[in-house]
């Protein structure tokens, strides 16, 4: 082999040595960082060391991986084991969002929480004796879950329920002070935003192509409402939902299939699904809530007004689908156009407004 070869493969070969000596002590170091980051960033909780178990009833709820749920209620034990509770959570194996969340620890005073500690994953989670004189909770409590009119929950005696020493984490929930016994939700046509594309967009998003803000048009469809309501003679009213922004929008995947109106089955060409993709339709809805007095006013109100048939833009919608598909000519009479509200809705009908009541207690 030729001398100069011999020697330029020796210094490549020692270069690349180098390199990969070099990338394992620059992968080390990395590791090293991260592990330091992360080692700042674990928090150690002794849970129970700032409390004083002579002032209050207390009660502990433990929830441990593969072992259980457990009610603990007694002062001695708890006192014992004050420093033994440690909940150590690590951002290296603490991930958000996987997993069951309900392992961990939540604390009662005279009834109510006062603080509590959960997760999927722990890094040390240490409780000392305090399972010895455990009683497991579905033993002893159980949860109790209400979703009701005022009506109803009243009918549980809640203030005897708050004061009951079997009830713990009981909130009573704020009633209205003024019972609404009706409601109106009106649903506006679609606005159809014309949209264009570019290659370099991230995930193919439409790009909108006249000056159409949806948010913003929100905000002023929210304003113009509460304006033009506060001037109606109306007794009692107040809005359910806030249309500040759409409510939603149709076609996140920038894609609007046709359907048939009258059979509701997609529309196929030799076999393929018909679609545009040069609109998105932003939608938006009110719902009020009202008494009697002031129904028959909001169901009259000029509600056509705030989304006009021009702004609409409905017909350009349509002849996009006649221009795409100029051969089949579909009518707008039969062709229904995915996530299209075609027109003004005005729904109104008798309204219960209910409550959520939730809490654990004794069997």
């Amino acid at each position: 082999m030729n001398k100069w070869l011999k020697i330029i493969l020796s210094v490549g070969a020692i270069i690349l040595f180098a390199i990969f000596l070099g990338g394992r002590w620059a992968i080390r170091s990395l590791k090293k960082k991260v592990d330091t980051s992360l080692e700042k960033k674990t928090v150690s909780l002794h849970f129970l060391n700032d409390i004083d178990f002579d002032n209050g009833n207390y009660v502990l709820i433990l929830e441990v991986k593969d072992k259980g749920k457990f009610w603990i209620d007694d002062k001695t034990l708890l006192k014992a084991n004050k420093d033994s509770l440690k909940i150590n959570v690590s951002l290296f194996n603490y991930l958000p969002g996987e997993g069951y969340r309900g392992y961990g620890a939540m604390l009662f005073k005279d009834r109510q929480v006062i603080k509590s500690k959960h997760g999927g994953v722990f890094n040390t989670f240490e409780y000392g004796n305090l399972l010895e004189n455990a009683q497991p909770f579905d033993s002893v409590m159980v949860h109790e879950y209400y979703y009701e009119s005022r009506k109803e929950l009243e009918k549980l005696n809640l203030d005897s329920l708050q004061n009951s020493p079997d009830a713990f984490g009981l909130q009573i929930p704020e009633f209205d002070s003024i019972n609404y016994n009706y409601q109106v939700k009106v649903t506006f046509p679609s606005v159809a935003v014309p949209v264009h594309y570019k290659e370099d967009t991230p995930y193919h998003q439409p790009i909108v192509s006249n000056d159409f803000d949806k948010d913003a048009f929100g905000r002023k469809l929210n304003d113009q409402l509460k304006n033009d309501l506060s001037k109606l003679p109306l007794s009692n009213y107040r809005f359910k939902n806030q249309p500040n922004k759409n409510a939603w929008q149709s076609n996140y995947g920038s894609i609007l299939y046709l359907y048939d109106k009258n059979t509701g089955r997609e529309i196929r060409k030799n076999s393929n699904p018909l679609w545009i993709d040069n609109f998105v339709l932003e939608n938006y809805e009110i719902e009020i809530l009202c008494d009697k007095e002031s129904l028959e006013q909001l169901k009259a109100h000029d509600w056509s007004k705030y989304i006009p048939t021009g702004l609409a833009n409905h017909e350009a919608l349509f002849k996009s689908v006649n221009k795409k598909y100029p051969h089949w000519k579909p009518a707008a009479k039969t062709v229904e156009i995915e996530g299209l509200q075609e027109n003004l809705t005005i729904k109104s009908g008798v309204f219960e407004q209910k409550y959520e009541l939730r809490f654990i207690r004794k069997k």
